[in-house]
């Protein structure tokens, strides 16, 4: 197939100007590997509108036929999105370098390549992919004439996007929820839990103030409203979405969704949480040996899935 006159001129000229670069290491250490981001924005990408490179002279497209024009605009089917890198496995490799948990913790745009317009399921969703940068020095294809060298692939929606940071700190600052810490350490949770129970509403807690709405409605037996936000904790939890200083939280979460599974008398549910535990002594010792002398797992203690937990569970204790 005969390469167009004008872009073939041009990516000839950009190859051997790649080799050269990649030669003198401009190219070497692009990032690549799995990420999950949270979406911050999204558009539909055409090219010369906005999210187009500003450096990049689009004047051969003009010299295609037709056939071929609308070929090449149609490699550009895609998105625009500025997300937060909350989490990520990329690296860059190359000979000066190999770094590790590249771009974590940065708000960047990808391009994400789509057919599908889709930016309404996006936007305010964390999403799970894999990121590649790929070297744009003169190149014509996707994503170099978008404003960006990283593309997102393999994409998988994991859920909503955790509360702002900015409004996670506001609330935990504001009187409401001081207030209702207060009442908590003083053992008031009939007090704390209708201030929790707002904020919460108006999705303004953390994964640590959803917690704290558990403890509450747990100390004042609803049970099964605690089960209901535990839940959510824990398959985060479990999709590994929980980072830093949640991961732990994550752990007495899981186990206080177990007592409450027993105070509900769902022996079954309870036992299959801590059933999980003796599949790693070393990580869930603590959790196995308060399992078998927490009064909430009292509950349950004549049936028949919890009987046969504790006894799987005091051999894996005795073992060395």
């Amino acid at each position: 197939m005969r390469l167009f006159i004008e872009l073939g001129f041009i990516i000839g000229m950009l190859f051997s100007t790649t080799l050269y670069a990649q030669g003198n290491g401009q190219c070497v250490g692009r990032a690549s590997g799995a990420v999950t981001v949270d979406v911050l924005d999204c558009s539909v990408y055409k090219i010369g509108q906005e999210n187009t490179r500003e450096d990049v002279s689009l004047d051969f497209i003009a010299g295609m036929d037709p056939k071929e024009r609308s070929s090449f605009v149609a490699s550009y089917s895609g998105q625009i999105l500025r997300v937060f890198v909350a989490k990520s496995m990329a690296k860059r490799s190359g000979a000066l370098n190999n770094n590790k948990n590249v771009l974590n913790g940065d708000t960047i745009w990808v391009y994400y390549p789509s057919k599908q317009p889709g930016c309404s399921s996006f936007i305010g969703q964390r999403v799970a992919g894999v990121l590649q940068e790929h070297c744009c020095l003169g190149n014509a294809e996707p994503p170099c004439l978008t404003k960006t060298d990283y593309v997102l692939t393999q994409t998988k929606i994991l859920g909503p996007t955790p509360a702002n940071k900015k409004t996670v700190t506001k609330t935990k600052k504001s009187k409401e929820y001081i207030q209702a810490m207060t009442y908590m350490r003083a053992r008031q949770y009939e007090k704390a839990r209708p201030i929790l129970v707002k904020l919460y509403n108006d999705n303004k807690l953390d994964v640590e103030g959803i917690y704290n709405l558990a403890i509450v409605y747990s100390e004042t037996e609803r049970h099964s409203s605690a089960i209901k936000v535990l839940e959510k904790i824990v398959e985060k939890k479990d999709n590994d979405t929980l980072w830093g200083e949640y991961k732990e939280l994550g752990k007495e979460a899981e186990f206080l969704l177990a007592r409450c599974y027993a105070r509900n008398q769902e022996a079954g549910r309870a036992t299959i949480i801590l059933g999980g535990y003796l599949q790693d002594k070393v990580l869930y010792r603590k959790y196995i040996e308060r399992s078998l002398s927490h009064p909430d797992f009292g509950w349950i203690k004549t049936s028949k899935d919890y009987q046969n937990y504790r006894k799987k569970a005091v051999e894996v204790l005795q073992r060395k």
